[in-house]
């Protein structure tokens, strides 16, 4: 069956596909780019997020045959009145790989957000937290794709509504419970490593465009929460006509998400920092700039010390561990006679000196 473009919700629906095809394309490969910069391996967290990349695109070619294949924006009955009764079946059927390609999607880049959280972050509080979300997750899973193809028994009663003694559940209540348990994971995937962001030893507004990058994610709560509205007003009778605004909130979400979940992995691409593979390849190290502000010259001519001017905001995202504190002193040459031999801070060196104090006392003799 062929259809024709010819209402609004139809094109609101092909724009927002298209549109939510392209953008999470460019961010995957915006993602490697900055992993390649970076000189980083990728890891699960990368591949899970390109998985769900893969599903996302697969949802939003689903949204065009939907439109143009099985009259998604026309009223059921004007489908049944030029192509038969049964003409609405087709589109029941496509509400399984719609489903599943939106659970799965979702659920693939909510699980490389909070891989990459349990690496960035390897605390037992948080890994407790991590894999309690994770669990959450899978049980949502679980609901979406095993609750959404038994609701209906037989299953071909899903699509057939001939079949004699078929019977559906309450379909409402399984939209409900997805819905919910959706909202209830992004959130945790959000709010896992937020406390641990805020106890970064950084300065103030580091801290902030850091907990504002990792923030942006709650766009995809209120996508979430406008999606569930809508699915609540959906008529079953009517589902090619009144599920329209619901397949645009749902090609949206998960498209969005992997964008937004990518964002705070760009960095190398702003090009402030030089990156360097150590042997193993899997971390990368910012190189300083270093510029000499000293005009004393030691022994040699020269000091060979160069002052930092570096700025890098390259810092681990690790929680605030004991602090180190180090004092270096430095002493100029002075004049003296050459047999005297030069000290190592006349050398401008760094001396580093460690004592020791061991005592040792004698036993005393209990009574016997």
């Amino acid at each position: 069956m062929k259809f024709a473009v010819e209402r609004r919700d139809q094109v609101s629906l092909l724009a927002i596909a298209a549109v939510f095809l392209v953008l999470p394309t460019i961010a995957i490969i915006l993602r490697l780019l900055a992993r390649r910069i970076a000189h980083r391996t990728l890891d699960v967290s990368d591949y899970l997020m390109i998985a769900a990349w893969v599903l996302a695109v697969g949802f939003q070619i689903v949204c065009f045959l939907a439109v143009l294949n099985f009259g998604v924006g026309y009223h059921a009955s004007e489908i049944k009145e030029i192509y038969g009764e049964r003409a609405t079946e087709g589109f029941s059927i496509l509400l399984f790989p719609i489903q599943g390609l939106w659970a799965l999607s979702l659920s693939c880049c909510k699980l490389s957000v909070l891989l990459m959280y349990r690496k960035l972050f390897p605390v037992k509080k948080v890994i407790h937290a991590v894999n309690i979300s994770i669990a959450l997750i899978f049980l949502f899973l679980i609901i979406a794709i095993i609750g959404g193809c038994t609701i209906c028994q037989p299953f071909a009663y899903n699509w057939d509504k001939t079949i004699p003694n078929g019977h559906c559940g309450d379909l409402i209540a399984i939209v409900k419970t997805t819905g919910a348990g959706n909202v209830i994971t992004d959130v945790a995937a959000l709010t896992v490593a937020l406390p641990s962001l805020f106890a970064l030893t950084l300065p103030c507004y580091k801290k902030l465009v850091l907990m504002l990058t990792f923030g942006v994610g709650f766009l995809a709560v209120i996508v979430s929460i406008l999606r569930l509205i809508t699915l609540v007003t959906v008529d079953f009778d009517d589902l090619t006509y009144t599920c329209v605004e619901a397949l645009i909130y749902s090609a949206v979400e998960p498209s969005l998400a992997i964008v937004l979940a990518t964002i705070p992995m760009l960095r190398p691409l702003l090009g402030r920092s030089k990156y360097s593979a150590n042997r193993d390849g899997k971390s990368a190290t910012a190189r300083f700039s270093f510029k000499s502000r000293s005009t004393a010259k030691g022994p040699n001519g020269s000091d060979g010390f160069e002052q930092l001017s570096g700025n890098t905001s390259q810092y681990e995202l690790r929680p605030p561990g004991p602090k180190h504190n180090v004092h270096i002193s430095v002493q100029l040459p002075n004049s003296r006679d050459s047999s005297t031999p030069i000290s190592p801070l006349e050398r401008r060196t760094i001396m580093i000196q460690h004592d020791w104090e061991v005592r040792q006392e004698p036993e005393t003799e209990g009574p016997r």
